[in-house]
């Protein structure tokens, strides 16, 4: 486009001087074309002056659109490396978050093991007392490890309570009289005591059992906590 715009400034100068020169006539003619020759030059310096500065001017435009690529271009790369470091905290978070209800869910779980096993060691502590030999102590007693049972485990709750319904008929035959020692062995079995004693070993078991099962969930769940 510079080449373009010099040839026609050129073209122009080199018009007016044809048109000064032919336009021209007898003596005078030296003296017009040196005027006309110097206006043309003098325009042509204009020209190129007014050339160089919009060249000059162009040139820092186009400086000045290099660098605006350049920060555009080092904006986009930034732009990508806070979306990736925003991903990645994101996902970060939603691990920690993940990780923190497993933890609260296994502290809720033992919290409630824990609770259960404070049950469990009432019931232990009942069960190492003597049983009770009267009718009426027998069944208080019972009837007090029976509502521990029940909160503590649901089997062992009913196990209790078939202790407790069973009770009576071991304390009718502790009470009768029999003629011989021959008599109360056989009514032992015929008058129900010996179920009584069959389910107050089966109590004992089981609430072991439960102990031994909830102490082992304690150990998963404060294992799983250190890992």
């Amino acid at each position: 486009m510079t080449r373009a715009w010099r040839g026609w400034l050129l073209a122009v100068a080199v018009a007016g001087v044809l048109a000064v020169a032919i336009g021209c006539g007898g003596g005078s003619k030296g003296q017009s074309l040196q005027a006309a020759l110097q206006e043309k030059e003098g325009q042509l310096s204009q020209a190129q002056r007014d050339l160089t500065q919009e060249q000059a001017r162009t040139t820092g435009l186009l400086q000045e659109a290099a660098q605006a690529k350049a920060a555009q271009d080092n904006l986009q790369k930034d732009l990508k490396a806070s979306e990736q470091q925003v991903e990645q905290v994101t996902a970060d978070l939603r691990q920690a978050k993940a990780a923190l209800t497993q933890v609260e869910q296994k502290g809720a779980s033992l919290e409630k093991v824990v609770d259960q096993l404070t049950i469990d060691r009432l019931i232990l502590v009942e069960l190492r007392k003597d049983l009770p030999t009267r009718r009426q102590a027998a069944l208080d007693y019972w009837k007090g490890v029976r509502g521990l049972a029940a909160q503590s485990d649901t089997v062992l709750g009913t196990k209790a309570n078939q202790v407790l319904q069973a009770a009576p008929d071991y304390f009718d035959w502790q009470e009768a009289t029999f003629s011989s020692q021959e008599e109360q062995g056989a009514m032992y079995n015929l008058l129900g005591a010996k179920r009584y004693d069959d389910l107050v070993d089966q109590f004992r078991n089981e609430a072991l059992l439960v102990v031994v099962r909830r102490l082992d969930a304690v150990s998963q769940v404060t294992g799983s906590l250190g890992r």
